[in-house]
């Protein structure tokens, strides 16, 4: 029985020293081999050597920041940008309003100052081209539609052709040259009616002329008749036809019997007293 019992006590305590005679000879083999900086794999045991502690702050890790937003924060930004993307082409379409305009009007000034003549002042002559179809607007007033629409121009248009004839022609020459660009058709039109009109206009001028050499003709043959029969000179010349001022009629002096008659009856002058 004691026998077994120290047996046992004997591999147990052989158990025991058995790892720490194996971790002995272990040291005991690194001891002896040569001094290197590589680590040393004895049996899956790993002996490092540490190195000498640096005197410097070992160097931090970079900090990298990431921006975050917020839902709200994402609504409001692309809201913003929606308003700024409406006002900047709102600008820019105002801003191509003013430009076009702003170019109309100096197209509008140059094409103007082209069209008029510098021979013809334009201060007291646009005054009464004015006047003149602002008349016919208030004389057109309680008539009727058409000459509510056609009087006013036709005055102004008369007007200006008397007060400025050379302005008024270029702009006339300038519309029938915009006419013919853009409506060939209706100019083609306008000058076959215009052709007819000018025709009628001469025709009736040539009809007005005869018609009066031959009333004149008329007149001064009566007249002549007359003032051979009478001896009065009446407001025609003879061969001509032209009408004579009044100052002009005068009675023919009288024939010397009748002068002789004439100073008879004229009555004495009275005798002046001593």
């Amino acid at each position: 029985m004691i026998s077994k019992v120290a047996a046992r006590t004997l591999l147990g305590a052989s158990a025991l020293s058995a790892p720490y005679a194996l971790v002995q000879s272990q040291q005991q083999a690194v001891h002896n081999q040569p001094a290197s900086d590589a680590p040393v794999l004895v049996e899956n045991v790993q002996v490092v050597q540490r190195a000498k502690p640096s005197i410097y702050d070992r160097p931090s890790a970079p900090v990298t920041l990431t921006q975050t937003t917020s839902e709200l924060e994402e609504h409001i930004g692309s809201a913003r940008r929606a308003v700024q993307g409406v006002l900047a082409d709102a600008q820019a379409k105002v801003q191509g309003v003013v430009d076009r305009w702003i170019g109309l009007e100096k197209a509008v000034s140059q094409k103007a100052s082209e069209l008029h003549d510098p021979t013809e002042p334009l201060t007291p002559a646009a005054f009464y081209i004015a006047v003149a179809g602002l008349s016919g607007s208030i004389l057109a007033r309680n008539r009727s539609i058409l000459l509510r629409l056609t009087l006013p121009p036709t005055l102004l248009v008369l007007a200006s052709s008397q007060l400025l004839p050379h302005t008024t022609a270029n702009v006339g020459n300038y519309l029938s040259s915009l006419e013919a660009a853009h409506a060939p058709e209706v100019h083609a039109r306008r000058l076959e009616v215009q052709e007819q009109v000018c025709e009628a206009l001469r025709e009736a001028r040539r009809f007005a002329k005869d018609a009066g050499e031959k009333v004149e003709g008329s007149v001064g043959k009566a007249a002549r008749e007359v003032q051979g029969a009478t001896g009065l000179r009446l407001g025609f010349e003879e061969g001509k036809g032209r009408k004579v001022e009044a100052s002009e009629v005068a009675i023919a002096p009288p024939q010397p019997e009748e002068a002789k008659k004439v100073e008879e009856v004229r009555p004495e002058e009275p005798v002046r007293a001593v």
